[in-house]
């Protein structure tokens, strides 16, 4: 183990290593807030189902066209992927279909569990005077 973020703050490791877990983790947040906009604008229009995942999978590719390091890659896929992978699905485990709109209401749930707990995070990620809100 190179590196490790604790609870507390705390951190143990190579000092490099901990800045980029703390890089992966602001690269992360905000992935998941661009990806989010990009959901909400789908809902606003009423683009079809095959029609946002085939977005969401051009940003993507884009994206990591222009990246900069691996750290983003994985921010990238992770943001992106996540999306699509829950989008896709289209039927509950009784065979009936959801609905795109369920579907984007609750990737955008997760998204914004997922980027409160990060800006929560120890280290922090936020700049001082930066909030949750102000970034999304």
């Amino acid at each position: 183990m190179k590196a490790a973020l604790f609870e507390n703050g705390g951190s143990f490791g190579d000092h490099e290593w901990v800045q980029r877990i703390i890089s992966h983790r602001r690269m992360l947040f905000n992935y998941l807030g661009s990806v989010a906009k990009m959901l909400r604008s789908t809902m606003a229009t009423g683009m079809s189902r095959d029609d946002c995942v085939s977005k969401l999978n051009q940003l993507e590719a884009t994206a990591i066209g222009s990246s900069h390091s691996h750290e983003e890659d994985m921010a990238i896929r992770s943001a992106y992927e996540g999306a699509i992978v829950n989008l896709e699905r289209d039927a509950r485990r009784d065979g009936t279909s959801i609905p795109l709109g369920e579907r984007q209401e609750y990737v955008l749930s997760q998204f914004r569990e997922r980027r409160v707990a990060l800006a929560l995070s120890r280290p922090p990620i936020l700049r001082p005077g930066e909030t949750l809100d102000a970034v999304e």
